[in-house]
């Protein structure tokens, strides 16, 4: 009778522990483009045009800008390749760090997960092929690392969290497993996008079956997503991803638009409203430098947070109201502490429950107190400017070196 009590007790444990227990995952956070503001010539526009960058001063002023630890105080940003973030890091400055612990104290909030932090780092030049090469080193990164987990009878989920042209990088996975990497079975059960341009190049991967889940995220408000023009199928980049000749959206496919709204600083009356919808920069990065022309804008409803650190809430939220819902428009009103969801084309919206309160003060508080000093917009300008010489420096002794002697 002991021995049967014994094994219902150890019977009911063990089912308690795999009841509560956690999904273990890895997020990987990628960034996008880099530097291409600090050389924007005509020359340049020309080379990216006919995708020839290489010997270029563009090429050379991104390599310096890239490798430059100055400009990875303000984005889940490090070196190349696929570094593991240290979330225990409360230095300053070190933003990698405080968007992982972000993310993670907001996913605390909408579920239970056991998460890894990586970053995984390209070279950030404007080239589909570029892009594709960086997609190689990424598929290897992370076959590689599970094959590490593996070995502690380990199997994590993958998630990527894409920003703008990191987001291409990531699609072009699809393209490899098929080509290159057609013996591994790992998938990405979890791929959020931010501003990225949706281009013919890449948008027909989000049918690929590596990808579990997709959730593509965009504001109307964000220029930049539509402004590159260096697609060689395609003038402009469009916004969302659409039905075509090519390919029907797939059912794993989620995309919201994403509004903020305040109220005018100086206004009693509370029924007027001021759509202050995310920007490019204010889907991915954290607002410092503070500047009068900074494209984060001081008065961004959010600021100083990204919208990449609120996404595991935002997500959650539209999983459980709306599981069977493909397009959608999600609305946060900071300032009350609302946050409301429609299904895209239809006016009438529904009050959701998504953030506690007081919560995003708290995840300002948390932001605030890590902010890098002595960190100013004309430090950061120094520095583009210095690697903008130094690459043209470098090219001028590279053509005087082959020039021919007389």
């Amino acid at each position: 009778m002991r021995i049967r009590v014994i094994s219902i007790l150890i019977i009911i444990c063990m089912s308690t522990s795999l009841l509560f227990s956690e999904e273990e995952w890895i997020t990987i956070f990628i960034h996008g483009t880099i530097g291409l503001r600090a050389n924007l010539a005509l020359s340049t526009i020309i080379k990216l045009l006919q995708n020839d960058i290489s010997n270029s001063a563009y090429k050379k002023t991104v390599e310096l800008i890239r490798d430059d630890p100055i400009f990875y105080k303000n984005q889940p940003i490090q070196h190349r390749g696929l570094h593991p973030i240290n979330i225990f890091d409360n230095t300053p400055g070190n933003a990698a760090s405080l968007c992982a612990r972000l993310f993670d104290r907001v996913t605390d909030s909408a579920k239970k997960e056991k998460n890894t932090y990586y970053t995984f780092g390209w070279s950030g030049l404007i080239s589909p092929g570029v892009r594709y090469d960086s997609a190689r080193d990424l598929h290897t990164s992370i076959a590689t690392l599970l094959q590490q987990y593996a070995t502690k009878s380990s199997t994590p989920k993958i998630r990527l969290v894409c920003y703008s042209h990191g987001g291409n990088a990531a699609l072009y996975l699809g393209a490899l497993r098929d080509t290159e990497f057609p013996h591994e079975t790992f998938i990405i059960d979890e791929m959020i996008l931010l501003g990225v341009p949706v281009q013919k190049e890449t948008d027909y991967l989000i049918c690929h079956q590596l990808f579990k889940k997709i959730y593509h995220i965009y504001s109307r408000h964000d220029r930049v997503q539509r402004m590159d023009f260096f697609s060689f199928k395609r003038f402009f980049s469009q916004r969302r991803f659409y039905t075509c000749s090519r390919y029907t959206l797939p059912d794993h496919l989620v995309q919201i638009e994403i509004q903020c709204y305040t109220y005018p600083r100086y206004s009693t009356e509370k029924k007027v409203q001021i759509n202050r919808s995310p920007g490019h920069s204010e889907l991915w990065f954290f607002g410092w430098p503070e500047h009068k022309k900074s494209s984060y804008r001081k008065h961004f409803p959010l600021h100083p947070l990204p919208i990449a650190c609120l996404t595991p809430a935002l997500l959650q939220v539209i999983t459980t109201t709306h599981p069977q819902e493909k397009n959608l428009v999600l609305e946060l009103h900071p300032h009350t502490g609302k946050t409301f969801l429609r299904t895209r084309h239809v006016f009438k919206k529904q009050e959701i429950h998504c953030f506690s309160d007081n919560f995003i003060d708290e995840l300002r508080a948390t932001a605030r107190q890590h902010r890098p000093s002595n960190y100013t917009a004309e430090l950061q300008k120094e520095h583009m400017h210095n690697a903008v010489q130094l690459a043209y420096e470098s090219l001028n002794n590279v053509h005087a070196e082959i020039e021919p002697i007389d």
